[in-house]
């Protein structure tokens, strides 16, 4: 199974550190969280810190309508053990229960590219479309922003890199 693959391309995280966060992905179901895998390039809801801790936070789903100023990017770095692995970062995903990198998506101007692993709305992605969220992980893409989504920004360009298609998007 592909995993979905993330190009930090210009993202505030990179030089400013108070626009990264540390986070373990989940679920919660009412006072327990069960820590899950998550792909590269997905998105997730930033929430309260750990007990004990005073960087990793707990991150769930996202709605379409949250908060743009509590939603990251999942990056982590891409180390994979398995060196037969090692020559494809679709291999690459961060595991239940592991402490990765997210990006917080609220200021403008950032872009970042994603493989359609994590991208949905097949019949949008041209250059030129709306990127929201929606009740997931993925990303959606549609031809106009749709009524009481958040919007994350747009597609701006799509490559072709190592024989695997990119949406470039830049945050609005």
């Amino acid at each position: 199974m592909a995993h979905g693959i993330c190009i930090t391309e210009k993202m505030s995280g990179t030089f400013n550190g108070v626009d990264l966060v540390s986070l373990r992905y989940g679920t919660q179901a009412s006072s327990t969280f069960t820590p899950a895998e998550i792909d590269n390039g997905c998105v997730v809801l930033v929430g309260a810190l750990e007990t004990g801790s005073r960087e990793v936070r707990k991150a769930t789903v996202p709605t379409k309508n949250s908060n743009k100023a509590n939603v990251a990017l999942i990056a982590s770095p891409e180390v994979i053990y398995d060196e037969r692995l090692q020559g494809d970062l679709g291999n690459f995903y961060n595991e239940a229960d592991a402490i990765s990198r997210g990006y917080l998506l609220e200021k403008p101007h950032q872009i970042f590219a994603i493989t359609g692993d994590v991208l949905d709305g097949t019949t949008a992605r041209v250059v030129g479309a709306v990127v929201e969220l929606q009740a997931g992980n993925k990303l959606l893409a549609v031809a106009s922003n749709t009524e009481g989504s958040t919007k994350i920004g747009e597609i701006i360009d799509i490559y072709t890199k190592k024989g695997k298609i990119y949406y470039a998007i830049e945050t609005c």
